[in-house]
């Protein structure tokens, strides 16, 4: 019901409600959850993640592809890539990374998200400079000018926030290109626009000989 067509690790984030026990679902995570990397046992956790490694094929492997992961700081490294399993872009997904822990947990898994049709763009966050945690630098999409430990929502730096908007509408652009020319589409957007801009004004000088 929730993840159909979906095969691989997940987690479910829930609580049980206090009048009758049931279960209510927030989320649900493709990856592995806090009770796997923290509270199990380490030898059951080793052997399970042996038996993932073992899953992905070598030439789902091949397929990642990923320029300087470990940017300095303010700097925008390449995206890690996951071509479609098939060989046939049809779809494209990009999934930006959680606050400070960038792509390091999704590296040696990477083979596992292959999917056939979808290319899978990880944009890396460049290191920044946090204010609320005394100027550490984090991998961050924006600076948190303050920490309110989730009572309420941050502060983010204005500055940051922008920084972030134009890079990633810049890989937007990117992406969407490559996705029509791989989908055979002549045109993109912006020119789509402009002829029908160029019509009207036709259609105007029309008017005018008449």
């Amino acid at each position: 019901l929730f993840l159909r067509a979906y095969s691989g690790i997940c987690n479910f984030n829930y609580k049980l409600r206090g009048d009758d026990g049931r279960m209510c679902i927030f989320e649900i995570n493709t990856r592995v959850g806090g009770d796997l990397a923290c509270d199990v046992p380490r030898e059951s956790a080793r052997r399970l993640f042996e038996r993932l490694d073992s899953l992905v094929d070598d030439s789902l492997q091949s397929a990642c592809r990923s320029v300087a992961p470990d940017g300095s700081a303010g700097e925008w490294d390449e995206p890690l890539v996951i071509e479609p399993k098939d060989g046939k872009h049809l779809y494209t997904l990009i999934y930006l990374h959680p606050f400070r822990i960038g792509l390091r947990d999704y590296v040696r898994k990477m083979g596992l998200f292959a999917r056939p049709g979808l290319r899978i763009v990880f944009p890396h966050a460049p290191r920044r400079s946090i204010s609320s945690m005394g100027g550490k630098e984090h991998k961050a999409w924006y600076d948190y000018l303050s920490d309110n430990n989730g009572s309420r929502e941050d502060e983010a730096g204005a500055a940051t926030v922008a920084d972030s908007r134009r890079h990633l509408l810049r890989l937007l652009n990117k992406e969407n290109k490559l996705l029509q020319a791989s989908l055979g589409l002549a045109k993109s957007f912006s020119e789509e626009e402009a002829d029908d801009d160029n019509d009207e004004d036709d259609d105007d000088d029309d008017d005018d000989d008449d």
